[in-house]
């Protein structure tokens, strides 16, 4: 038994927080992406019979805000709810970690939502409706601070305002470049660049290398990976452009899609 799907998309999408922001247009809010998938029952996992999608509906929403930088997805803030053309709700997975499934875009006026039931439609639905509301964590308020520094493992290093310990110094992923690891309780996300100067004044570039987070809500340790070329001990200052707030922008969402499915 095949299912052909159609989205046809109808919605209506508002956004209010810190500064003025009007009414976003249908293309700077929308649905980019629906899969249904059953479950494999010869899987041990509880995966789906197909590869690399989960078991059940997902729905990817994109949200765009091109005035705003956006540092994440308050997870805790954002709330879903989907029903079937009966008005019936598929139940949506709570453990999924919204905030860290989302997929911010590289200049940070974008971010894909993803939004999981491992229940599908029923096979007479007609349409899906998500309502809810999206909070971003977005910067504001942006100033650049140059400070003394010394690139010593077991070091120390305050990067506007984030304090964070060094937990490495190791070779780079490009020739002659060396990858500095930080550790801190605080979020690395209000840093919006940061540019290493070493002891005769030239601005040494830097690049962003990866990061993560681990730990319970309350209890997080941050981690965040530079790179840059020359020699740790020749850094002398750095310069930070950082946010020093964060506001918080809910965007409610109330979007209604078909699905024309065949039996």
């Amino acid at each position: 038994m095949k299912r052909g799907i159609c989205l046809l998309v109808t919605m209506t999408w508002a956004i209010c927080g810190h500064g003025a922001i009007a009414g976003l247009a249908q293309d700077q809010a929308s649905i980019i992406g629906l899969s249904l998938a059953k479950k494999d029952p010869a899987s041990d996992f509880g995966q789906s019979l197909v590869p690399g999608s989960p078991v059940g509906t997902q729905i990817h929403l994109r949200i765009l805000l091109p005035e705003r930088t956006i540092l994440r997805i308050n997870a805790e803030a954002t709330i879903f709810k989907v029903v079937d053309s009966a008005d019936k709700p598929l139940a949506l997975n709570e453990d999924s970690n919204i905030s860290f499934f989302a997929t911010i875009s590289d200049d940070r006026h974008a971010v894909i939502v993803p939004v999981q039931s491992a229940d599908l439609p029923p096979s007479d639905a007609t349409s899906l409706t998500i309502t809810g509301d999206v909070t971003c964590d977005c910067g504001a308020d942006p100033t650049t601070e140059t400070g003394n520094v010394k690139l010593v493992s077991d070091g120390e290093v305050k990067l506007g305002s984030v304090t964070a310990k060094i937990v490495q110094l190791a070779e780079g992923f490009e020739p002659e470049s060396l990858r500095l690891d930080l550790e801190s309780k605080t979020s690395f996300d209000q840093i919006q660049t940061l540019v290493f100067i070493d002891d005769n004044g030239k601005e040494i570039e830097t690049s962003a290398a990866g990061g993560g987070s681990f730990g319970f809500s309350g209890d997080m340790t941050y981690s965040k990976s530079f790179q840059f070329k020359g020699k740790a001990e020749s850094i002398a200052k750095a310069k930070v452009t950082y946010f020093q707030k964060i506001d918080a922008v809910k965007i409610p969402v109330k979007a209604k899609f078909g699905l024309g499915l065949g039996k």
